[in-house]
């Protein structure tokens, strides 16, 4: 019968911690006006998803005091870092900030 709580405990974190993650993906295209079709949606989720993670780590690093910068979601937080590279260079070429 425990056993049956925790799963069931576990079940309900991860389905809690989806629906969150699902909600910060809508609120960053709401922000920065992005719109995808579905397959490219799917795929662009998955890349935020392991950026928040990444943010997260590092965030969490910064207030263990063993990192002196924080990190936060940007225009580029659904793009790969091979695909974020050159865009952000021709940015600072034209001199935009995002």
């Amino acid at each position: 019968m425990f056993l049956k709580f925790v799963f069931i405990s576990l079940l309900v974190s991860v389905i809690v911690a989806e629906l969150c993650m699902k909600q910060q993906w809508s609120n960053f295209k709401k922000k920065y006006k992005k719109s995808y079709s579905k397959e490219e949606d799917h795929r662009r989720y998955g890349i935020f998803k392991d950026t928040v993670d990444y943010i997260n780590m590092i965030n969490k690093d910064h207030a263990d005091g063993k990192s002196n910068w924080e990190a936060k979601l940007y225009y580029y937080s659904d793009y790969t870092e091979e695909e974020r590279e050159p865009l952000e260079k021709a940015d600072k070429l034209r001199g935009i900030i995002r």
